[in-house]
């Protein structure tokens, strides 16, 4: 009952500061990504440090890695605005090179797997969080997150359903070489309670078609459960439970950020092609 207690205390925390950073202003929202875009960097190489041999230059890793990442968020934001033109963003991916360089110094036993796992951060954390600014809107100073809190909530509701249903009528393994506990009863609930926050977020918040926030809802639901797969994949490959436990009773960063990272970008370029054409 206690570790149910606090399960349910931190994931209540996690709710209010999520919604509240996305939904109260556009500086709340840039700051929560910036914030947490460091902290899934922070935990990525945290866990990196387990598959790795140090060398002389793996102290510069972290440094590297948070500079790019940040300088190519803040650079996007002004970007985003108006405030720069486009080719300003030349300047992160210029820093991005560096991760090569550095390994040109190293002592490394393995100096490309290094430049592979960096630029993988950068990947897999960086660039989602830069491409969720395509999902709030600022024009003429008025703030709407409410798509990126729809996508948001999205992930959060097929998480919770799939469990709940599983947990119940869970009998088929949906990927069982990588998740074994997942079954494709419990995916087909996640994909039930993403239709109806689609359907929700229709009328309650507009925006958007029906029939547009039905095609985010299942590249929520697909993807999104690609997106945990995957990070499934990465702890077996890393031999860890969990990425972190910043949360009590819900692991770390990783594993609570792991669907949205994957679903990001299939909804922006969903919004490109369909919808922003």
């Amino acid at each position: 009952m206690q570790g149910f207690k606090t399960r349910a205390i931190s994931a209540v925390v996690f709710v209010i500061l999520m919604a509240g950073g996305i939904l109260w202003s556009y500086y709340s929202y840039v700051f929560l990504f910036f914030i947490l875009m460091n902290l899934l960097i922070n935990e990525y190489i945290n866990i990196l440090k387990n598959v790795r041999k140090p060398n002389n230059v793996s102290r510069f890793y972290k440094p590297i890695l948070f500079t790019t990442a940040s300088v190519g968020f803040i650079f996007s934001t002004l970007v985003n605005s108006g405030a720069w033109p486009l080719q300003m963003m030349a300047v992160p991916l210029a820093l991005l090179f560096f991760i090569f360089i550095l390994e040109l110094y190293s002592n490394a036993e393995a100096p490309l797997r290094n430049v592979a796992f960096n630029v993988l951060g950068i990947i897999y954390i960086a660039l989602p969080i830069i491409l969720s600014q395509f999902l709030i809107s600022n024009e003429n100073n008025i703030y709407d997150g409410s798509l990126l809190m729809g996508v948001v909530v999205m992930i959060w509701v097929n998480d919770m359903m799939a469990y709940l249903v599983g947990s119940r009528f869970g009998k088929t393994p949906l990927f069982k070489r990588i998740s074994p506990k997942k079954t494709w009863e419990g995916s087909l609930g996640g994909l039930f309670g993403c239709i109806v926050v689609a359907v929700s977020a229709y009328f309650l918040v507009g925006i958007l078609n029906w029939n547009d926030w039905l095609g985010i809802a299942g590249i929520v639901f697909i993807f999104g459960t690609y997106g945990d797969l995957v990070e499934s994949l990465m702890k077996r490959n890393f031999n860890i439970k969990d990425s972190g436990n910043f949360m009590p009773g819900h692991g770390g960063f990783l594993d609570r950020f792991d669907a949205l990272l994957f679903t990001i970008p299939f909804v922006v370029f969903y919004l490109l092609l369909f919808v922003w054409n």
